[in-house]
């Protein structure tokens, strides 16, 4: 049985955030947004996971990892079966966390519901790029998100309480991509970026 975009029966194992950097992070915010992405519960790949990749833990994993002081430049972060992995500095503020965060979501939905497109994505048989980073910008501002000069993580700014009433605006951006055909998802950014201009800047005012 092929996984569809239905989202699979949550079991007992819930979404699991381990956060060994003791940084802060919005744990109930991070939930709600996996929520939005149908990323929530037991993931479509753990259902046939035949060779026990995923481990007992059939769910969506996040860990936060110690800080390791380095450039202030983009947060390394890694996605692979089902876990998403962020390595901050002292300096990531939440926010930017948040951020890298979104662009780990965007790979685990790629991954669980159109597993081919991810794998060429990660071989560069397409350009991929562009439809991350809209997506990981859009979702930061739809949530309420800012970015002072220069945009180093330190300086991402992005208020819990604020993000949380966000998420039905950031619910509804998601679902034009979690409802867009197979065929359109390597540029979906370039026909989404119209509707959602206006939106956004209502919410930066």
């Amino acid at each position: 049985m092929c996984a569809t975009l239905s989202r699979p029966t949550i079991g007992s194992c819930k979404m699991r955030i381990r956060n060994y950097g003791r940084l802060e992070i919005p744990r109930e915010l991070w939930r709600e947004l996996a929520r939005a992405m149908k990323l929530d519960g037991i993931l479509p790949g753990a259902l046939h996971d035949e060779l026990g990749i995923y481990g007992t833990c059939k769910t969506l994993r996040v860990t936060v990892r110690p800080p390791i002081p380095r450039k202030p430049s983009a947060c390394p972060q890694s996605y692979t079966f089902g876990h998403i992995s962020i390595y901050p500095c002292p300096a990531c503020t939440l926010g930017f966390l948040t951020s890298c965060y979104l662009d780990g979501l965007m790979s685990a939905w790629l991954h669980q519901y159109h597993e081919d497109l991810y794998e060429q994505s990660i071989c560069g048989y397409w350009d991929d790029r562009p439809l991350f980073t809209f997506f990981t910008e859009r979702a930061y501002s739809i949530l309420g998100g800012t970015i002072n000069k220069p945009p180093v993580c330190g300086n991402h700014r992005l208020s819990v309480r604020k993000a949380r009433r966000n998420v039905p605006a950031f619910r509804e951006f998601a679902q034009t991509l979690l409802s867009c055909k197979r065929v359109n998802v390597p540029t979906w950014h370039r026909k989404a970026g119209r509707r959602w201009r206006k939106p956004n800047q209502r919410m930066q005012r």
